[in-house]
């Protein structure tokens, strides 16, 4: 991707950029120093947690990665879709998160716009359903860290940090809030 012919998402129903970002892309060129996988508490009587990505760009500001049941499609009602967002304030730590640097960031930048591109259009991680409660955005960020991981983006230990993380978060929260084995939906052609 050059400065000359910017990366773009791709036109789909399942990938919503919203605000800012929907009105200006060229944020997607923004470098990434960091993601973050953060669980934030539902308002389900369990209070488990939902799970997202955060690029936590070089000027402190996040794109968020929220993978979720849309609940539209009679056929699929758990089909996912992956909102866009970007945010000028960081989000404050919550009670779950896991974080990773990214890989070499000195030697090129990490921009959004490879991060997505990745996950998008190489890997088509939108195209994922939840299981039928409309649970799996832990397992989506997991399996989308692996493709991360796998393009050399984030460090090769990134699948298994994020499963020691989870261990140790289970044992905290235990199997009601912090379900393990990981809940999982699956990806679709």
């Amino acid at each position: 991707m050059s400065n000359s012919d910017p990366y773009r998402l791709p036109s789909k129903p399942t990938i919503i950029p919203v605000w800012t970002l929907k009105q200006n892309p060229d944020l997607l060129q923004t470098p990434v120093a960091q993601i973050s996988i953060i669980g934030t508490e539902t308002s389900e009587a369990d209070g488990v947690f939902h799970f997202r990505m955060s690029l936590v760009l070089s000027d402190k500001k996040v794109i968020r990665l929220d993978a979720s049941p849309a609940f539209t499609d009679p056929s699929h009602m758990s089909r996912g879709y992956v909102l866009l967002e970007y945010d000028p304030e960081l989000e404050p730590a919550g009670p779950a998160v896991f974080t990773v640097k990214v890989a070499h960031p000195e030697v090129t930048p990490l921009t959004a716009a490879h991060i997505c591109k990745v996950l998008f259009n190489d890997n088509a991680q939108d195209q994922y359903d939840f299981n039928d409660d409309g649970n799996g955005c832990r397992h989506w960020c997991a399996v989308s860290l692996e493709k991360l991981a796998e393009a050399g983006y984030i460090t090769s230990t990134a699948g298994p940090d994020l499963r020691a993380y989870e261990d140790q978060e289970h044992a905290k929260f235990g199997t009601t809030r912090f379900p393990m084995p990981r809940i999982q939906g699956g990806f679709y052609a």
